[in-house]
């Protein structure tokens, strides 16, 4: 799941739509703009994306079935895993999902896919926009591109969709110091910039819409990674950070990167922990008349911390 980003601009039709797969970031763009390669794969995932806005077409995918099944199985015996709250989550009408980035990702699908057992609903979860070559895998499991149009017109279908705000930088502080700050919102990029874009999106569907916080108890010790303990023991995480800031960005953004295929890469080597793991769904943050982006981005990270 991934932080919404994007600048505002105006929906058209999806029939009209096709997806952007020529470039880095995803974009949709309409029938009128071309992409310089790529086309049958953006035709082809247009006409997934159509399909995607049914709950009842994304549930009865194969894939999606038994990705939810291993997955739900996994969870109830070797987590224990429960779900409490899940009567917060609306039988209608659209929400968002919002909560913490693990610092090894073994929760997010527990959290994406077992919901849908207990309400029949499916969320979607928004994808980092690197991730933009598996997308036809990922949108048959709920996975769309996490751009301000699709989510948008993911909400404006009446479905339920769901983001980490934080996203890795999240992930990295939780490595950090031994677990010291395992379960601290970290909602800021590495420019060090406030994400608010999650925020934005929910005042900009007004009044009424509801954000949910949710959260796996106890989802930091499910795995334990001896290259990420020997990293933070050294103090290598917080020398790292320190010394590549000092850098012209071009390099940096160039470490940042290479630290992230790094993370991703060690994450492989951690061991699975048999923790009781229990899902919380709190009640609904709701958009209130009055709200400015701040205000509300304050009253959804309260929730969810």
């Amino acid at each position: 799941m991934v932080k919404v980003n994007m600048t505002v601009s105006n929906l058209s039709s999806l029939a009209t739509l096709r997806l952007k797969a020529c470039q880095p970031k995803i974009e949709c763009c309409d029938e009128n703009e071309s992409c310089s390669s790529s086309d049958s794969y953006c035709t082809n995932y247009s006409e997934l994306f159509e399909r995607h806005l049914s709950d009842e077409w994304l549930s009865s995918r194969w894939l999606y079935k038994m990705v939810q099944s291993i997955t739900v199985i996994y969870a109830k015996y070797f987590h224990n895993y429960t779900l409490e709250g899940a009567h917060h989550i609306p039988k209608d009408g659209s929400a968002m999902f919002v909560s913490l980035h693990s610092t090894h990702n073994t929760d997010i699908p527990i959290a994406a896919l077992v919901p849908q057992r207990y309400t029949g609903r499916p969320i979607r979860c928004l994808l980092h926009s690197w991730s933009w070559w598996y997308q036809s895998i990922f949108i048959r499991l709920g996975g769309i591109a996490g751009t301000r149009k699709s989510v948008r017109q993911i909400f404006d279908s009446n479905l339920l969709a769901a983001c980490i705000p934080g996203g890795v930088e999240e992930a990295f502080l939780h490595v950090a110091s031994n677990g010291k700050h395992a379960y601290e919102l970290n909602w800021t990029s590495f420019s060090g910039n406030p994400r608010r874009g999650f925020a934005s999106l929910a005042l900009e569907m007004g009044p009424g819409f509801k954000i949910i916080p949710c959260f796996n108890q106890n989802s930091e010790e499910m795995r334990w990674n001896p290259f990420y303990e020997i990293w933070s023991f050294l103090g290598l995480d917080y020398a790292y950070g320190r010394a590549i800031r000092r850098l012209p960005k071009g390099l940096r953004n160039f470490l940042w990167s290479s630290a992230l295929v790094v993370w991703v890469t060690l994450g492989i080597f951690a061991i699975p922990i048999p923790v009781k793991v229990t899902g919380h769904v709190a009640e609904p943050v709701v958009v209130e008349e009055g709200d400015t982006v701040e205000s509300l981005a304050v009253r959804i990270a309260a929730a969810v911390s």
